[in-house]
This record gives C-alpha cells, structure tokens and sequence, in this order.
C-alpha cells in the first residue's frame, strides 16, 4: 500500500510564502481547512519534548483555537516537561490532526496554497519563481567549496556550480 499523505500542524507551523517578493508578513500561512480528520499516532514522550524545541508556540496555540481543538498554554512548556498530560495533548494536535484538504493563504499577498490529499502544493507558477543562473566555476574557483560540487557525467569528476539568483525587486 501507498504512504498516506497527510498534511499535520506540525507541517504548517514551519511553512511560509516562497513567492518572489513577498519577505514581510509571509509566516504563518492562514489555514483554510475543508477537510480535518484525527488519526492516532502512538505516543512518544521524547519525540514530543524533541519537537517542542521547533515550534513557533504562538502559530501553533492560535491554529489549535482556530481549528476549535481546545486551548494550549500561554508559554511553551520547557524540553524538560514531565506533565505527560500536557505532552499527549501538544502530541494530539501536532501530529494526530490531518489536514486532507484545504488552503494555506499568505496575510501579505493572497497567494493560496492548495492543500490536496493530504499534500499542500507550494510550487509556484512561472512569473511567481526568482531567476536562477546556473554556470560553472573558474578553475580557480574550483579548489575551494566542496558543498558546492556534484558528480560529473562519469560519475568520478566533481563539477563546481553555485546559483547566482537574480531578483527584479
């Protein structure tokens, strides 16, 4: 059988607008659920105590009201936590909670996401995407960044490139 998709809050709380442009008030994304289905995972304490440290608590309190899945704390709970309470609601609502279908909407530009099976569709249209030139490096260039490199057509020889991105801002 297929991986299901699923779209958690866990997802939302870390995607923002990557249309051309849009640099101020692109975070967070607004959700515009149409369909939400719970689907438990079982529950691991250290994961949930690992996750804490990469939520925006804020975005997430607020999705959690809007969603009407009841109320989380005013502060983030230290990664100490050991109100296991606490840990299998934070639990529940970012990795139980699927968004099957709906929107992401960016408060700066408008710009919808659609949210498809479970999948949000962050591809951007043509006139939406920044200019990328790809080129090669002078030799002398080539002796330095290793992050840089992929393998050449052969499979042995490292090819040096970097992006220079061209912005009609």
């Amino acid at each position: 059988l297929p991986f299901p998709s699923i779209m958690r809050l866990l997802t939302h709380n870390m995607l923002h607008c990557n249309r051309k442009g849009c640099t101020q008030d692109n975070y967070p994304l607004r959700l515009v659920p149409k369909e939400v289905e719970v689907e438990e995972n079982e529950f691991n304490i250290e994961f949930t105590r690992h996750v804490l440290q990469k939520l925006d608590w804020s975005v997430l309190r607020h999705v959690v009201h809007e969603l009407g899945l009841g109320e989380l704390p005013e502060s983030c709970p230290a990664n100490d936590c050991e109100d296991e309470t606490l840990l299998r609601q934070i639990h529940h609502v970012v990795l139980d909670v699927h968004v099957r279908e709906g929107e992401l909407v960016c408060n700066n530009c408008e710009r919808v996401y659609p949210i498809h099976r479970g999948v949000p569709n962050m591809l951007l249209l043509q006139d939406e995407l920044q200019l990328c030139e790809y080129r090669s490096l002078s030799q002398a260039d080539r002796q330095t960044d290793t992050h840089t490199q992929r393998e050449g057509e052969d499979g042995n020889n490292p090819i040096p490139l970097f992006v220079t991105i061209q912005s009609s801002l």
